[in-house]
């Protein structure tokens, strides 16, 4: 199976979509994180993306250029997440102007990203729904402690994932928990 055929996996962008909308305050610990990834890693851009079939979600963010930053996604042409969302393991690149698959990427060629470092984010232990990355417009060489911190960082945005997925899941349950109780209750059940 080629990359974009997991991308396009239906399982996979059923659980990456379901990661989609971030609540407000996990989005707001999720702009933290990105934030923080910038700042530990002294990288100009960091982000969390959510790969869906055809387009990457800027789920946080930090240092995006402003077109990008105010449309919240690109199409897969500008992705380099998809990459690591493709095999379940991260993706480091030092130059990506030499990178064989990344040479010719769109993000590469026209928003002049020159170093990549994207950690995937798997739920259940069972589909990478995106990533937390970091990227440079300069050729840098990752150091082994930054790639631990974004693995960190990464570790934590996947368990808010997992998190707000169990909320929500809760949530539903309670919603038809009242729905059957209020039927059993009703008038006609009852005999009344």
């Amino acid at each position: 199976m080629n990359s974009l055929d997991v991308i396009a996996e239906p399982a996979r962008v059923a659980a990456a979509q379901s990661a989609l909308p971030v609540d407000g305050p996990r989005a707001r610990i999720l702009d933290r994180l990105v934030s923080l990834a910038a700042e530990l890693i002294e990288a100009p851009i960091a982000m969390l993306t959510i790969v869906e079939g055809h387009r990457q979600v800027f789920a946080a963010h930090a240092g995006l250029p402003e077109h990008l930053a105010a449309a919240g996604s690109s199409p897969l042409e500008y992705s380099i997440c998809q990459h690591a969302v493709a095999t379940g393991l991260p993706f480091i690149v030092d130059d990506a102007s030499q990178h064989p698959v990344l040479r010719d990427n769109r993000a590469v060629l026209d928003l002049g990203v020159a170093a990549y470092a994207g950690i995937p984010l798997i739920l259940d232990d069972r589909f990478a729904i995106g990533t937390f990355c970091v990227a440079d417009v300069v050729v840098r060489d990752w150091s082994d402690d930054q790639l631990a911190q974004l693995t960190l960082l990464a570790d934590i945005a996947t368990d808010q994932f997992e998190l707000q997925r169990h909320e929500r899941a809760a949530a539903f349950r309670r919603g038809w928990a009242g729905v059957f109780e209020s039927d059993w209750r009703s008038p006609q059940r009852s005999g009344v």
